[in-house]
């Protein structure tokens, strides 16, 4: 379902932006005593996803549930400071000191930290190390103070990057975050092209660096949490935790605040749900067996320089749109290095164990892309994953001519025939070839809903199908779809927290314009049973041809706009600041045909932006790695 613009927010008769002659600009700053922390990205990680991630981090956090002109952010020491504005002028102010790491690893690269306001009590803190701080929160509404102390904690264990949190009724907390887990290369995935095997950076949640060693993994994972005393210690106890995998780290990912369990998420490609050893595909809400998402090699006890003997392999095979996936249940003790892999050009293919007996030979019964086949091993199964060569094409079987002496070792595993499937089967079927055979005319809601692209979007045809962009809610305990949109076309710009929903909004760039679209998050909003005719996704502001300003902004590093999204803001990578807002002219019922632009440069041009927030009474606050600056227009 694509999303559809409220047009009385749209103004099609709007010209540009004026640059802003008003003497009431300032720019007021504060030193820091301390620098915030700043994580920087390891050298061996260099791939798109990280680079987005941590370069436009926003390392300065607005407290929602305070008066607006209070925002937080985390020092080099693991002190919370506090940035409360006043008239004309800025202070910092430590709050709280959160536990500092026991072993910090140089190497072992660790996450930025985040702070979530959950309600006007409690909030969470991730130091980035993989530890969870609640936070209790003692509010005075005399002098607008507010003391922090820690209640509870939870290790988890590996970096991660906290999105969302929400509490619940019962105390409990929902937690969405994406888990960063380091791969050793040279166990993780095998590739080959013709018959040599390389390593794949792309695939299955696994981003290369600039070596071998550079590779790691993401998965967001939906974390429960209660909280408990254990021997007289405050903990937070893990309930539930499921996990979706990624090849990508999301633009966005929220939990809906009615205790529905859903979660919202704007990801580029597909997301899968992982539960007891099986995936949900949450791109087509179907249940498929493991996939080659999961690249991680499971290390075992055979001694080195000896080879399993061949386990009594038991096979079983699927196939998409797009890829052959076949299973082969292994002994424990085959490893990885155990394994022989071969696939010429001519499509002769062998698999199996080194010096033992063969799981697949034979020539492949249709043409694959070599380059984009590869296998995997882990939990005691190997997974060959063939990329077919005529997408769309559905396979009969495996091998060709299975009866003949050179094939007679392994099966050509022939699909059922249709006479042998069940009603359910015979169904999904029908549905997926019903736009190929259908005589009704196939319109942009039914392309939206089968994941296909709309009319408009064809012209990006030439772009991977799993470089698609979905904006999608699903359950998160077993990951049952909801709802998706196909949003390929439309750029994330940022994500914002309005006044009128604790659940963060997201702007996309819709031709010219940005629009901030709203996610149901009612009880009343969410659909109980999937698919669900009405949009889950409301547009609620627009802000006048600022996509097509931020697209010539090269330098652009963070965006935002307040919570009643009275004006925009683009912040540059060191010193500039672009703020886009109403003329004052401008009534509600008419808007004006131009608005207004201020710059402002900070007085050094070599401090780094680290965080932006925009706040009320139209003020901006800048975070630098030296100081603070408030802005006023």
């Amino acid at each position: 379902m694509g999303l559809r613009p409220d047009r009385s927010l749209v103004n099609s008769n709007f010209e540009g932006y004026r640059l802003s002659n008003s003497e009431l600009h300032s720019i007021i700053e504060s030193q820091l005593s301390c620098k915030p922390q700043c994580i920087q990205l390891s050298e061996k990680y260099y791939s798109y996803q990280l680079v987005r991630t941590f370069s436009t981090w926003n390392y300065l956090v607005q407290d929602p549930f305070s008066d607006g002109l209070s925002s937080y952010f985390i020092d080099s020491d693991f002190n919370v400071v506090h940035c409360s504005v006043d008239e004309g002028s800025v202070s910092t102010t430590a709050v709280l000191s959160i536990p500092k790491p026991p072993l910090i690893d140089s190497s072992r690269q660790c996450c930025p930290p985040a702070i979530i306001f959950c309600s006007l009590q409690t909030a969470v803190i991730s130091d980035g190390h993989g530890n969870l701080f609640l936070v209790s929160l003692a509010r005075d509404s005399g002098n607008g103070k507010c003391q922090w102390s820690i209640s509870h904690s939870y290790s988890h264990g590996r970096p991660l990057f906290l999105f969302d949190c929400m509490e619940c009724l019962d105390g409990s907390l929902q937690c969405a975050v994406v888990v960063f887990d380091e791969v050793d290369a040279s166990t993780s995935v095998s590739t080959t092209t013709a018959a040599t095997a390389n390593a794949s950076s792309g695939a299955g949640g696994i981003a290369g660096g600039t070596g071998d060693s550079g590779q790691c993994r993401f998965t967001l994972q939906w974390l429960a949490l209660q909280p408990a005393v254990v021997d007289n210690v405050t903990t937070l106890n893990l309930l539930v935790c499921s996990e979706f995998s990624s090849r990508s780290i999301p633009f966005y990912a929220s939990l809906t605040s009615d205790g529905s369990n859903v979660l919202c998420v704007l990801n580029e490609g597909r997301l899968q749900h992982t539960a007891n050893g099986n995936s949900r595909d949450s791109s087509q809400g179907t249940l498929t067996s493991s996939t080659a998402n999961d690249t991680a090699m499971e290390e075992s006890n055979a001694p080195d320089g000896q080879t399993p003997s061949c386990p009594q392999t038991t096979q079983q095979w699927e196939q998409t749109s797009d890829l052959v996936t076949v299973s082969f249940n292994v002994d424990k003790d085959v490893r990885s290095r155990d394994i022989h892999f071969s696939l010429s050009s001519s499509g002769e293919i062998s698999l199996g164990l080194k010096d033992g007996e063969s799981f697949l030979r034979g020539n492949l019964s249709e043409r694959v892309d070599n380059e984009g086949s590869a296998w995997t091993i882990e939990n005691h199964v190997l997974e060959l994953c063939l990329a077919k060569y005529q997408v769309g094409k559905q396979w009969s079987a495996i091998l060709k001519n299975p009866n003949s002496a050179s094939d007679s070792s392994v099966s050509a595993f022939p699909l059922r025939s249709v006479e042998n499937l069940t009603a359910g089967e015979k169904e999904k079927i029908l549905r997926q070839m019903e736009h190929m055979t259908s005589d009704k005319m196939v319109t942009d809601d039914d392309l939206a809903e089968q994941g296909h692209m709309l009319h408009q979007e064809l012209e990006e045809c030439d772009k991977a199908v799993d470089d698609d962009v979905r904006y999608l809610m699903c359950y998160s305990k077993d990951g049952r779809l909801l709802q998706q949109t196909n949003v390929t076309s439309y750029q994330w710009l940022f994500n914002a927290r309005l006044a009128s929903s604790r659940m963060p909004a997201v702007c996309l760039r819709y031709d010219v314009d940005a629009c901030v679209w709203h996610t149901a998050s009612s009880a009343g909003d969410v659909p109980t049973t999937p698919p669900h005719p009405v949009p889950m996704y409301r547009h609620v502001a627009t802000f006048n041809a600022l996509g097509y300003v931020a697209a010539s902004k090269q330098q652009k590093k963070f965006m935002t706009c307040p919570s009643d999204a009275s004006y925009s803001v683009i912040c540059e990578y060191a010193r500039n600041i672009f703020v886009y807002y109403p003329a004052p002219e401008a009534s509600a019922g008419t808007p004006a045909n131009t608005a207004l632009q201020s710059i402002f440069s900070l007085p050094s041009p070599d401090e780094s932006i680290l965080g932006v927030v925009a706040m009320a009474k139209q003020r901006v606050l800048v975070l630098t790695d030296s100081h603070v600056y408030l802005l006023t227009f």
